[in-house]
């Protein structure tokens, strides 16, 4: 995009200067929840990396949790803010194996990210952030659910998205990538740390969403494990595989079944049945 272009959306999603590298509440009871929901020791000072960090607001989290940060983001506006705050950030047009310049990390975590980039490109993308894995290290991505017919409002809101994944995709995806899913689940709802209010408007929303997708399971896909919430979350890991084992993920059939799908270009446990 070009400059003008990034600043449209910076004032979309009102990314101001005010704000960037501010958490809210709700934020950061929400990402310790997420990381713990995905394997990670939150209490331990492990290493991460972010793909496209936005308002930087999973930055600050690192930082008060002491894990040792850097991050790379497409908009050099906010690379800068991001630089004058010292924060460790990389403009994202380089590579990632370039940009960590030998170091290995922890965690690589990509939230809505995966939904801006076209499929080659974040299949490329995977096999790099693959290099910067430490032995055990784990990718966790968030992204609209190509499984469910809810995440169409959030797909489709946003006239950047290129890429819808759901499940058989995703496992397509890693395995073109020399990557492995670990666990695939909706996006968690937080419940607990927000007081008594939230948790009481939230627990319904849980019960129905587990509900409404055992019955859309049931009806339409034979108990097929899928994710119907909006946004879903993936952990992945690298498989033990030489780079020359990854050959093309699309060849021409692929392609054109993708295609013809409208696929290429473009909240608590249980919510996937």
């Amino acid at each position: 995009m070009a400059d003008a272009d990034f600043a449209i959306y910076r004032s979309w999603k009102s990314w101001d200067q005010d704000n960037f590298y501010f958490l809210p509440e709700e934020d950061r009871v929400y990402f310790k929840k997420e990381l713990e929901r995905c394997g990670i020791d939150t209490s331990k000072r492990i290493s991460v990396f972010e793909i496209g960090f936005g308002n930087a607001n999973f930055a600050k989290y690192c930082h008060e949790r002491g894990f040792v940060y850097a991050g790379s983001e497409l908009d050099t506006e906010l690379v800068a803010r991001a630089l004058d705050l010292k924060i460790e950030a990389f403009d994202s047009s380089q590579r990632i194996s370039n940009i960590a310049g030998g170091r290995l990390f922890d965690l690589v975590v990509a939230f809505d990210v995966f939904e801006h980039i076209e499929l080659r490109d974040l299949i490329e993308m995977l096999k790099d952030a693959r290099k910067i894995l430490s032995e055990g290290g784990r990718i966790v991505a968030r992204f609209p659910s190509g499984d469910s017919p809810f995440s169409a409002p959030i797909f489709n809101g946003d006239m950047t998205h290129r890429t819808l994944i759901g499940i058989g995709k995703l496992d397509q995806i890693c395995r073109s990538s020399g990557l492995r899913i670990v666990r695939v689940h909706s996006q968690s709802i937080t419940v607990l740390g927000l007081g008594f209010g939230n948790a009481i408007r939230k627990v319904p929303v849980i019960a129905g969403r587990r509900l409404m997708a055992a019955i859309l399971a049931n009806l339409y896909f034979g108990r097929k494990k899928l994710v119907f919430d909006p946004n879903m979350v993936a952990v992945l890991e690298a498989e033990p595989i030489s780079p020359a084992d990854v050959r093309d993920p699309l060849p021409a059939r692929a392609v054109a079944i993708s295609e013809a799908n409208g696929d290429v270009g473009g909240q608590e446990d249980g919510n996937h049945a």
